[in-house]
């Protein structure tokens, strides 16, 4: 349940293009819906336990670019 602005302030600033984040629910979700464009209930994407979830930025934007759920890898 830790404050994710830290480190939603750290991704819109990095020059990056590679990042991992590896994390527990609920703040993975709230995560990607404050990335995404949503609000703190948004559940733009529904996380799994064992899921993956990857996100691109293009021209400033967020966006979903694939998912692995965890049956796929089973």
């Amino acid at each position: 349940n830790d404050d994710i602005r830290v480190v939603k302030e750290q991704l819109e600033k990095t020059d990056q293009n590679n990042i991992v984040i590896v994390g527990h629910l609920p703040h993975l979700s709230r995560l990607a819906d404050a990335l995404l464009g949503g609000g703190r209930a948004a559940d733009l994407v529904c996380f799994r336990p064992g899921g993956i979830v990857c996100l691109v930025r293009a021209e400033g934007r967020w966006q979903i670019a694939w998912a692995i759920v965890p049956e796929i890898l089973a």
